[in-house]
């Protein structure tokens, strides 16, 4: 699975996601948790639902309270009232057992919530985010004018619109305009409401449209390739440890370098098979060799004290038979005598 950077809201988002609006229609909710554990299993990390089906809200919060911190929420309300709005953004906390939303977007096909608005909602919206209670704020909408305006308006860090293989050159150049300002892009209906069935062609013509460069940071366990990954974003990002396997799961994190956008992944040390014995090992194991399936360059990492070792090579191998580009770091060569 890839995973994008989502404009400036930074959110690191899979590149297929999942609609969590028509969960209510699929059966019981045994058979609802199976589905999206079987999503979040398969590398989906991004679950949009909204507050007009609150059994589909509730349906997801049930199914995702214990991975909570791994997973994005996006949910949507169309209040027209500020204390609608309120109400709304309280009830989709409770119903989804979380204090806060990942991305609140308010959908309208009507108007633009302001900043300073005589109806007070995008105000109301900002303390809700100041408050924590809601991360990231986008706006919703089918209506092609209103949503030129609301990414023109640079108060939204997200727009999600109509967009599939047969959309008119008009919104095409509305996600041009999205990636030129740093609006992340959710592509509504791709498969235009189910009118398409070729979905490798529906989402080859999406992919298109991707401007993110996604790399990952592989080595041995305990080389420092946490501490490289720091160094390189310039701020304690990931937690960096002597002892051996802090890292347990890949970790990715948006940056911006000379006006391109990166994705840096930090892995869990890659140990040899037969060193393996643990169930969170093996777990880390397959989520680090996925990383470097979604990465377009590999950093491989080798402890300069200690020299090129056979595990070392193995690794390397990994990046080479996913013919994937590679850079060799030698860190730790200070402590060399």
């Amino acid at each position: 699975m890839d995973y994008v950077r989502l404009g400036k809201s930074d959110l690191m988002i899979s590149r297929v996601s999942m609609g969590a609006m028509s969960l209510g229609r699929i059966g019981d909710e045994e058979a609802v948790i199976e589905l999206i554990r079987r999503a979040y299993t398969a590398g989906i990390n991004f679950f949009d639902t909204s507050r007009k089906c609150e059994k589909c809200e509730k349906l997801l919060g049930d199914s995702i309270h214990d991975i909570r911190e791994k997973v994005v929420i996006a949910t949507k309300s169309s209040a027209e009232t500020v204390a609608e709005l309120l109400s709304d953004v309280e009830s989709s906390l409770n119903i989804m057992h979380t204090d806060y939303i990942d991305l609140f977007q308010y959908e309208s096909d009507r108007f633009i919530p302001e900043e300073n608005g005589a109806d007070g909602i995008f105000n109301a919206i900002k303390s809700l985010q100041k408050a924590g209670k809601i991360k990231k704020i986008g706006f919703v909408t089918q209506d092609l004018e209103l949503a030129q305006e609301a990414v023109s308006k640079g108060i939204y860090d997200t727009l999600q619109f109509p967009f599939s293989i047969v959309s008119a050159e008009q919104t095409i150049k509305l996600v041009e305009l999205c990636n030129s300002t740093d609006t992340g892009f959710i592509a509504m209906q791709p498969l235009c409401g189910g009118v398409l069935e070729n979905i490798p062609l529906a989402f080859g013509f999406l992919h298109q449209f991707e401007n993110v460069i996604p790399f990952c940071v592989i080595g041995r366990p305990n080389v420092g390739k946490s501490s490289l990954v720091n160094a390189i974003l310039g701020q304690e990002r990931v937690i960096v440890s002597n002892i051996e396997g802090t890292t347990r799961d890949a970790i990715d994190t948006s940056f911006k370098r000379d006006d391109k956008n990166y994705v840096v992944i930090d892995t869990a040390g890659l140990k040899r098979r037969g060193k393996i014995f643990e169930s969170v090992d093996k777990y880390a194991a397959l989520r680090a060799m996925a990383a470097i399936d979604r990465s377009e360059v590999v950093l491989l990492v080798i402890d300069g004290s200690v020299g090129i070792t056979a595990q070392d090579k193995h690794v390397a191998g990994y990046a080479y038979e996913s013919h994937k580009a590679m850079i060799i770091v030698v860190n730790k060569w200070d402590l060399v005598e």
